[in-house]
């Protein structure tokens, strides 16, 4: 015959991980499987009953058992039949053992999610990663705050249900009980922002807080091994940024941001000079919990303040300039800011040559010159002109639009401070770069001409004058070299 039974260990019991043990005795063979419990969990009253000695003396094996004379078992192992009666009594009186949720600690989690005896269909946990991550005081329950009851009889699951995924907000991540922020609950900003709005709606690919500090390896943002460490968040953010199937699911404008960014003055100055603490990473643009889309009201990446945090000396001088005001005090949405000629991910190193090709992304539009009043024709004027031609050729020293009107300090020409007010005009093309001691009558001359128009002056009489004498040369070169193939082609024929 055979026997099977569950054997309780306490606490103390130096075998408990033990898993399976056995006894013969000639055609009797009898399967002890051992299970331990944890005694004051399972049993409250068990202090005052002091079960643990009751059961191990009842039914616990020593692994140094041996049969005894006259075929008989050993002492400390129950007869079969008591075994049956008792086994029957413990059942009615007390059904099979349930840990809370708020009861259970660490160890009642470990024994199946880590170790060598874990349960190989539970989630692997590594507990040196969880013991040096933040939440290395906490309890697992802290977080799975939905399992809601344990079961740990033999022949029912785990848990009574699957859990959810973890809700960081529960008890510990909002406004006034966050740690070291009393005053800051990272999921008030988080439910309204991009990836908050995409989780609500039922979009699994929306970051959630996982995604970006981790699971059980979450550290602080001062540790270098950690997700959102400065100098790894852009890769961070790249993990889903840079997944063409999310970006084209879900019409992400910016296709390679970090390959961009590894490129740009900011990628360069992190990666390569080890500029942590200075230069840029995605959440100082973009945010941290609060990223909004792209096309937002005054978004935060587009806001000449987001870049002023850093580029402060520029930023005041921006802000005073034509640009800065229509797009600061009067929310112009067509203003350019600093975006709009620096980039967005590959911000590069200022080049001289490209200045003017920047410019004429907003100044060759007939649209938005009309709709402000500003003549269309400086970009093709300037291109018509020697220093527009020198530039075309590849000069670095021919003028661009910032050489006259500034970089960050445009303002109108009516304007005292600007440098193409008639006043400046004497200073601004009599730099050492350009034409110094120039006099103010040939610096007051006009820049911008057409020279197709009459009002243009001498450039237009002095164009027309080489169009006619190059139509000239034209006529007579035709009238003079017609009759001469002609003779040719008769003296052919004739002989």
């Amino acid at each position: 015959m055979a026997l099977a039974f569950f054997m309780p260990h306490p606490n103390s019991c130096e075998y408990r991980t033990r898993g399976m043990s056995h006894l013969s005795n000639k055609n009797r063979l009898f399967f002890v499987l051992t299970v331990c419990y944890n005694t004051i969990n399972l049993l409250p009253e068990a202090k005052s009953l002091n079960w643990g000695k009751l059961l191990s003396s009842l039914f616990h094996s020593s692994p140094r058992w041996s049969r005894t004379k006259n075929n008989k078992f050993p002492d400390r192992i129950m007869h079969p039949k008591r075994v049956v009666v008792f086994l029957s009594f413990v059942l009615f009186a007390f059904p099979p053992a349930i840990v809370s949720a708020a009861e259970a600690k660490w160890n009642d989690c470990v024994g199946c999610h880590s170790g060598d005896h874990r349960n190989s269909a539970a989630p692997f946990v590594d507990l040196d990663i969880l013991k040096n991550s933040v939440h290395s005081g906490q309890d697992c329950v802290d977080c799975h705050s939905d399992i809601h009851e344990v079961a740990h009889a033999v022949g029912e699951a785990p848990h009574q249900r699957y859990p959810e995924k973890v809700n960081c907000t529960d008890r510990c991540h909002v406004k006034g009980n966050a740690m070291g922020a009393p005053d800051f609950s990272p999921f008030d900003q988080y439910k309204d922002s991009v990836h908050g709005v995409a989780r609500r709606a039922g979009i699994d690919d929306g970051a959630t807080c996982t995604d970006c500090h981790g699971r059980h390896n979450i550290r602080p943002k001062s540790d270098p091994e950690s997700n959102v460490y400065r100098a790894n968040i852009p890769r961070t953010c790249a993990i889903c940024h840079e997944d063409m199937q999310v970006v084209v699911k879900h019409h992400i404008h910016a296709e390679k941001p970090f390959q961009e960014y590894e490129q740009s003055v900011h990628g360069k100055g992190l990666y390569q000079a080890g500029l942590i603490d200075f230069a840029a990473v995605c959440t100082d643009c973009h945010g941290v919990h609060d990223i909004q889309p792209a096309g937002t009201p005054n978004l935060r990446a587009r806001n000449p303040e987001t870049c002023g945090k850093c580029h402060l000396g520029i930023f005041n001088t921006y802000k005073q300039s034509i640009h800065g005001v229509a797009a600061m005090e009067n929310q112009i949405a067509d203003a350019p800011t600093c975006t709009d000629c620096h980039g967005e991910h590959k911000i590069s190193i200022p080049a001289e040559g490209k200045i003017a090709s920047v410019c004429s992304q907003c100044h060759s539009e007939a649209g938005i010159m009309a709709k402000y009043d500003v003549p269309v024709d400086r970009t093709s004027t300037y291109q018509q002109s020697f220093h527009g031609i020198a530039t075309s050729y590849g000069s670095k020293t021919a003028a661009n639009c910032a050489s006259c009107h500034g970089h960050h300090d445009v303002r109108p020409p009516s304007d005292p401070k600007s440098s193409v007010n008639p006043m400046n005009l004497s200073a601004t093309c009599g730099k050492a770069s350009c034409h110094p001691g120039i006099s103010p009558k040939v610096a007051s001359a006009k820049i911008h001409v057409d020279v197709n128009k009459k009002e243009s002056g001498s450039p237009y009489y002095v164009r027309q004058m080489f169009v006619w004498l190059f139509i000239g040369l034209l006529f007579v070169s035709f009238i003079w070299v017609i009759p001469d193939i002609i003779r040719r082609f008769r003296r052919r024929n004739a002989s």
